[in-house]
Formats: C-alpha cells, structure tokens, sequence
C-alpha cells in the first residue's frame, strides 16, 4: 500500500478477493457483470479492490451476485 493510498481493513480485503476470484472463474470482465447487474464498473472496481464502505445489505446483494454467501464470525479479541 502507497502513503496516499487508503487503508483497507481485514473484512474489505477478504470480501474483495473473494469478489475477484469468483468473477474472474466465472470468465466475467468488471465490465461484463457491472453491465448485467445494473452497476457501474467502478462500483465493482471499489468493492473488489476493498476501497467502498458498503452496508450489509449491498455486501449480501453483491455476493449474491457473484453467486457467494456471506457469513459473520465473531469471537474474542486477542489482547
């Protein structure tokens, strides 16, 4: 990561790769899926680069896209 770049936290990093992979072995461009999704290629560029904030109901919508399933863990912080 550049200085000026923005931080990406753990949970955006994991959504986007696994965004990306599964576009990628669907064979889809950004492109392709941002145009039968009904979203722009940008939108698609900053959830799978983990650079948007979106609400949990866009991150169950765009997993559902790709044909993911979307769980939460949670458990004690390590101290």
């Amino acid at each position: 990561m550049t200085p000026d770049a923005p931080a990406r936290g753990y949970l955006a990093e994991q959504l986007g790769a696994a965004l990306v992979a599964a576009r990628e072995s669907s064979g889809m461009s950004r492109r392709q899926l941002a145009e039968q999704v009904g979203v722009t290629h940008i939108t698609l560029r900053e959830l799978e680069e983990g650079l948007a904030n979106p609400t949990l109901k866009r991150i169950e919508e765009t997993a559902a896209l790709y044909g993911l399933e979307v769980t939460i863990r949670t458990r004690k912080a390590r101290r």
